[in-house]
């Protein structure tokens, strides 16, 4: 919110005009606070600025023109406080639908592994089991052929 005291009673010729262009801010502020400052209250003394410009060699009517064209850009492109609340809102939102999805996601995840590692404990099992015939097989090939063959030999002598 700005206050734009460039009036034609707010000139700098005369003295009441910058004791009532301070009171009208001071009532301004008073007025933000009462009503518990929705907005942010940011205040330009577009009188004041306008008597640096006009002591800086510019006429009355250009630092008049150039105060309020400030304000003006000023008043358009400052974001309010309702404004910041409203945008901090939605990215809290945007965080929070963003983190619940990724919660999703972890969990289904967690469960494809869960899924891949019994798979694969089962394929280990299967392959164990396969591993102990082939052994036990294996075993009784070799003791039968042990056999055989000390029976062989036992006959010769």
């Amino acid at each position: 919110m700005f206050r734009h005291e460039t009036g034609p009673q707010d000139r700098a010729d005369t003295p009441t005009a910058a004791v009532g262009a301070g009171q009208a801010a001071r009532q301004d502020l008073e007025g933000n606070k009462q009503r518990g400052a929705a907005m942010t209250t940011f205040i330009l003394d577009t009188l004041a600025y306008a008597d640096t410009l006009k002591a800086g060699g510019f006429s009355p009517q250009q630092a008049e023109t150039q105060s309020r064209a400030l304000a003006e850009i000023l008043d358009r492109q400052m974001a309010t406080k309702a404004e910041i609340t409203e945008h901090e809102n939605h990215l809290r939102r945007d965080i929070r639908e963003l983190e619940l999805r990724l919660d999703a996601r972890i969990r289904e995840t967690k469960l494809e592994l869960e899924a891949r590692l019994s798979e694969t404990n089962a394929r280990i099992a299967e392959t164990k089991a396969d591993l102990t015939r082939w052994v036990i097989g294996a075993g009784v090939l070799q003791t039968t052929i042990i056999i055989g063959v000390l029976l062989k030999v036992a006959k010769l002598v």
